[in-house]
């Protein structure tokens, strides 16, 4: 159900503050409405170190099933985790850098740097590198001192051996910092240190928890200094805030301030406030809850649709899945987690009850509508002369069949067979007829068809209508 709220002005010493904001944290059940107009808090940076490395771990699959061990703060952790991958996108970049720096100039093979400095400074000689295109390459001779060195792709490389810096045309000078060998070297300790970096981020993946309770921590501690922030200070030596209550909790707020040298005042509600929603249900309800917080949450002014939602949504869900086989493999798995998770709670107990909830009406839907797996199942099989789908098309095909109307023409007209039909169930099976080798019933299948189609758009009519009343 929806909690009507209503509006309180809390007034106290200064000194009460911090332990107040710690109690009504804790309790949980108020909404603070800032009165001191200040600027809103930023979230800390640790916060945001703390979820930068959340993110992270969670992009990496760790190594075992043990829980990580580390004495270290959540917060040095993230830092740590957050070097961790800084390092690893450098060495990534670096090792890029590298293969296509070692394709570029790998024609040239291996070299000493040292030996071309060697050359310059006692033979007097310089040495550079050349490539062009391969085609031009057969239309222009070669000058004496320029070394043909081999072909990849549609490129030739060149060395050039001369007195002085030469130009050539239709030649690009390539420049080499690093020979080949060099680079291949660095590239062999980059793969080292990147397979270093990813085992520690791989390990630390597994703290994912310890770092989730970190962050929680932190939040814990903003939206505290945030509900402080907002409060205003009428008076040197005291503070003032205002609070959304439920109706529900009154007594609880009684209870909470009777410790605390702290005065409550019921103000009254204005018309630029934006009143906002609490919803409180146990049970059933609640699993209709968690579905509408997927959709959007109602006004205040709304009823409750948390029973509404969980019921069409169980019903649409099974005629979506409209198999008992699929609902029975769901079942099953329900049954298995709440095997599994005994000790679960909150959110988890409920979605697995929900689980056990769908995959009963699917398995209900699956056998009204005679579906199990996809199986083709005959129309003398017990189980689907019983099913409820094959009682509708029965009587809808007693009903042709009494009226000799144009539908009844149609089939008879195309499968005289039928005409000899003394009952609904024998005027659909007279519709047989082979494709393929396949024997095919095109009447039942027809009239299923159209009764599931009806049955769809008469269960939206019954929807949208009584979703209509609950405002009336």
């Amino acid at each position: 159900m929806i909690v009507q709220l209503h509006k309180y002005l809390l007034l106290g010493p200064k000194k009460e503050m911090d332990r107040f904001f710690a109690l009504a944290q804790r309790a949980g059940f108020m909404e603070f409405i800032g009165l001191s107009h200040k600027k809103a808090l930023d979230m800390p940076k640790d916060a945001k170190t703390i979820l930068s490395a959340i993110k992270i771990a969670r992009m990496h699959t760790t190594s075992s099933s043990e829980s990580y061990e580390t004495t270290l703060h959540p917060l040095a952790l993230s830092q740590q985790i957050v070097q961790w991958n800084e390092e690893l996108e450098r060495l990534i970049e670096e090792k890029r850098v590298l293969q296509a720096e070692i394709a570029r100039i790998a024609a040239f093979g291996n070299f000493s740097k040292q030996d071309i400095e060697t050359i310059y400074r006692e033979g007097k000689r310089v040495m550079q590198f050349f490539c062009m295109k391969s085609d031009l390459m057969q239309k222009m001779p070669l000058p004496p001192e320029v070394i043909y060195i081999g072909r990849e792709y549609d490129l030739a490389y060149f060395l050039s051996i001369a007195k002085e810096p030469m130009k050539y045309p239709k030649m690009i000078e390539i420049l080499i910092d690093r020979p080949v060998g060099e680079l291949r070297e660095r590239l062999k300790s980059c793969d080292q240190e990147i397979l270093h970096v990813e085992k520690e981020i791989h390990e630390s993946a597994s703290a994912l928890p310890y770092l989730q309770n970190g962050l929680l921590d932190d939040l814990n501690a903003y939206d505290l200094n945030l509900a402080k922030h907002d409060a205003s200070s009428p008076l040197d030596d005291l503070f003032a805030i205002e609070a959304w209550v439920p109706k529900t909790k009154l007594k609880s707020l009684q209870g909470l301030l009777s410790r605390l040298d702290i005065h409550a005042e019921e103000i009254a509600i204005e018309k630029k406030d934006k009143i906002p929603t609490c919803q409180e249900n146990k049970g059933v309800g609640k699993l209709g809850e968690d579905l509408v917080h997927v959709y959007d949450t109602p006004a205040w002014t709304d009823k409750d649709p948390s029973l509404w939602v969980l019921v069409f949504f169980a019903l649409f869900f099974s005629m979506i899945i409209a198999d008992a086989g699929y609902g029975l493999i769901y079942l099953l798995i329900g049954l298995f987690l709440k095997w599994k998770m005994k000790r679960a709670g909150g959110a988890i107990r409920r979605f697995i009850k929900l689980i056990l909830i769908l995959s009963t009406c699917c398995i209900v839907w699956g056998v009204m509508t005679a579906s199990f797996f996809g199986m083709e199942i005959g129309p003398n099989n017990p189980y689907r002369r019983f099913s409820f789908l094959h009682y509708l098309a029965t009587q809808k095909a007693e009903y042709h069949l009494e009226k000799k109307d144009d539908v009844y023409q149609e089939y008879v007209a195309r499968f005289p067979k039928a005409a000899e039909a003394k009952n609904g169930h024998a005027f659909l099976v007279n519709t047989e007829h082979t494709v393929d080798g396949k024997v095919v019933y095109e009447g039942l299948s027809d009239f299923y068809d159209s009764i599931l189609l009806e049955l769809s758009l008469f269960v939206g009519m019954v929807h949208i209508s009584l979703s209509f009343c609950r405002y009336m």
